[in-house]
């Protein structure tokens, strides 16, 4: 029997006492808290298992990993996994590992082999460029298959979505800044099909800053207190260090179901970023594709990932994706529009639309919306996600001229909508038998007539 914390509030379920269960996954801080709590099942404990063992301290996880070793019986088996073992492991041994020390290496690469997985890169030089040969990918269906998309930021996040929104393109994007319950709404969503591209960040990238480290706090704690405080100024105040889930890691851990694609749009800083990232695709027997971006700032980065990928596989892996960007001028003029449109405020505007939707979302928060309807209500006028303003309703549409000569033949036009809605519009928009006597009554003289 198994038990996941992350589907448990520890607060308030003792039930899992009882149970007793063979194994127990968790967190280091969902761990902790419910150590404190009960302390007593560590007692038995014979194996610890510690999945990405490098990311434990980097992630900040330092002070909850040497409170839990006090909780753990003196003999117990200490298990280190990770796709990359690097020196930050070091300080994990010296705290865990008591005895000798066996190291198992897998003979397979960091990778698949290139019958597995297909790795290419495209140069751009501007952000203009970047977007429009995305757009141009996604719009001539050149990119097939649920794809996860990573960005720098959570703020490009955002940025990206309203883009592809822009064009009709539906998206899903992981916030960091969110609970983890709403994270994982977003991830069901995705595996069970609901959205075919997510957008996301690594977690040492969000906002280009250092973590901020939330002591005894639970991640839904801590947004909470925040949409708190939303509520009572009715307004976000930019903060000097904004609080990031430790918890919420986008390229690892995560189990994405079914990713044929995963996209740099933003090309990573680190070796171990970008295998992670692509890591998320060709998982298991399944086939995957990894596409990058690179500017010529970026350059430095793809050329050190080139190196050691194509050491690794023994041949060159990541090939260049020729794009002619002369015949994508209609998308590049299409993408400036739109990225004008996609300014700071928009973002920001976008980012509390998502808020307040968290906030209708929370069960714990019922209370209080049942104290203060009129806050309710406010939340339910304003709640449509946000979109930007475009002079032309038509950008998403992508007629014969913009389609290269090699690609042309097939439809690209955005999907009509279906009879069964306009059928059921129809049908709504029929005057009901009172109101077609009521219409009736009044068109006729001799019955409407009235004595002033």
């Amino acid at each position: 029997m198994s038990l996941n914390f992350a589907e448990l509030d520890v607060n308030t379920d003792d039930d899992w006492l009882l149970k007793k269960p063979d194994f127990v996954v968790s967190t280091p801080g969902r761990l902790l808290h419910a150590l404190k709590k009960y302390g007593k099942p560590c007692e038995s404990v014979k194996h610890v298992v510690l999945d990405e063992a490098d990311l434990l301290l980097s992630f900040g996880y330092a002070e909850e990993m040497r409170l839990i070793k006090d909780f753990l019986p003196t003999h117990h088996q200490t298990i280190f996994t990770s796709a990359t073992m690097t020196e930050n492991v070091e300080a994990l041994k010296e705290l865990y590992v008591t005895g000798s020390i066996v190291l198992m290496k897998l003979k397979e690469g960091q990778l698949p082999s290139s019958d597995q997985l297909s790795q290419y890169h495209i140069s751009c030089q501007n952000e203009e460029e970047r977007f429009a040969i995305f757009l141009a990918l996604l719009k001539l269906k050149l990119i097939v298959g649920k794809s996860i998309i990573f960005v720098k930021d959570t703020d490009r996040c955002y940025q990206l979505g309203l883009f592809l929104q822009a064009f009709n393109i539906r998206s899903c994007i992981l916030n960091a800044q969110m609970p983890i319950n709403s994270r994982c709404h977003v991830v069901e969503q995705f595996n069970e099909g609901r959205y075919s591209y997510v957008i996301a960040s690594d977690i040492n990238d969000v906002s280009g800053e250092s973590q901020a480290v939330m002591k005894d706090e639970d991640d839904e704690d801590v947004c909470h207190n925040f949409i708190f405080r939303y509520l009572k100024r009715k307004k976000i105040h930019k903060k000097k260090r904004k609080h990031i889930d430790k918890e919420s890691g986008v390229s690892r851990g995560i189990d994405f179901h079914h990713v044929a694609n995963v996209i740099n749009f933003d090309f990573p800083t680190s070796l171990n970023s970008y295998i992670h990232r692509v890591g998320r695709t060709a998982r298991g027997w399944n086939k995957g594709n990894a596409l990058s971006f690179a500017s010529p700032q970026e350059k430095p980065f793809l050329e050190e990932v080139q190196e050691e990928i194509n050491a690794q596989l023994g041949h060159r892996a990541i090939t260049p994706y020729e794009v002619r960007i002369k015949e994508l001028e209609s998308f590049v003029l299409r993408a400036r529009e739109v990225l004008a449109a996609c300014t700071k405020t928009a973002i920001r505007e976008a980012r509390l639309a998502e808020i307040r939707a968290e906030i209708l979302r929370s069960k714990r928060l019922e209370a209080y919306f049942a104290k203060n309807p009129r806050e309710r209500a406010a939340l339910e006028h304003d709640k449509k996600l946000f979109s930007v303003n475009l002079h032309s309703p038509a950008i998403a549409d992508v007629p014969d001229y913009m389609v290269p000569p090699s690609l042309r033949g097939l439809n690209y036009r955005s999907e009509p909508v279906k009879k069964e809605g306009r059928r059921k519009r129809k049908k709504q928009m029929r005057p009901t038998p009172h109101q077609m006597k009521y219409q009736k009554k009044i068109e006729d003289p001799l019955q409407s007539f009235s004595f002033l």
